[in-house]
């Protein structure tokens, strides 16, 4: 009887510390990072626990950055085939890291099978109201709901409709590339970075309002990769550059007859007759 109930207790310990690890690798690691559901932000976790070494694990997860500036060879190709996107340094415990561990590696086979399926488009039904909507939340002409800081206060984008935008965070032109609707969804929602974090902490974004930014990246992308927007671009810096020389021409032409030599040399010359 004992060992029985000593089963169950046992059980059930496992079954909460379970839970608390799977909720620790949603907050913390599934912004960025699926389990079997393929590349995010970084890379995908299945079977991380027998690829790497648990040591160089928990090394790389505590303070990923440490291990880059002692060029550790793992950690660098890492960070240079995910586009050199730092992975910020872990607030969990040893223990917690290790526990998160331990879910990834039990991940069962069918929640797996699961999340393999070919997901669905996030930002399908989405259309240009849609970007136009998340073009205003990104330059700061509309509000968030929840009174969130524009991004257009940190990041900039190739908009030719936008001027500059902040440069104290990365230029998010191509983040679409890099990323991918699931990528930028999930970090728009938790956000992974300290900074962004707190600003965020007590102003999340919704639903839609996550939606439009998306599709609006999503279109900033597809602008700048889209051959004849660059030739307009070309065609608008070539535009630009006669136009000076023009202005330049007419400045020169109309000072033409301008003396070469200062005031004080005309009145040098009368004194001296």
């Amino acid at each position: 009887m004992k060992s029985l109930v000593l089963l169950i207790i046992l059980f059930f310990t496992s079954t909460i510390q379970a839970q608390e690890a799977g909720d620790l690798f949603t907050i913390h690691c599934g912004a960025c990072h699926s389990i079997g559901r393929g590349k995010l932000v970084g890379p995908d976790l299945k079977d991380i626990t027998t690829r790497r070494d648990a040591d160089w694990l928990l090394r790389f997860i505590k303070s990923p950055q440490d291990l880059i500036n002692k060029a550790d060879p793992e950690a660098v190709k890492v960070f240079e085939e995910y586009n050199k996107i730092l992975m910020p340094n872990s607030t969990l415990n040893e223990t917690q890291i290790k526990d998160v561990l331990n879910y990834i590696k039990g991940f069962g086979n069918e929640d797996v099978a699961l999340s393999n399926q070919a997901p669905t488009d996030p930002l399908q039904g989405l259309n240009q109201s849609n970007i136009d909507n998340g073009r205003a939340l990104f330059l700061g002409e509309t509000r968030f709901q929840n009174n969130g800081v524009s991004c257009f206060s940190c990041h900039n984008v190739m908009d030719q409709k936008s001027l500059q935008g902040g440069s104290l965070a990365k230029d998010l032109t191509l983040s679409f590339s890099a990323m991918g609707a699931t990528g930028i969804m999930a970090i728009i929602k938790s956000p992974p970075f300290p900074v962004m974090t707190e600003a965020y902490v007590n102003h999340p974004l919704t639903e839609t309002e996550v939606a439009d930014l998306t599709i609006y990246l999503k279109s900033i992308h597809q602008a700048n990769n889209n051959p004849q927007s660059q030739n307009h671009n070309l065609a608008f810096l070539f535009m630009a550059q006669f136009a000076f020389l023009v202005v330049l021409s007419i400045i020169l032409y109309l000072y033409r007859n301008r003396k070469n030599n200062s005031v004080n040399d005309e009145i040098y010359r009368r004194q001296s007759f």
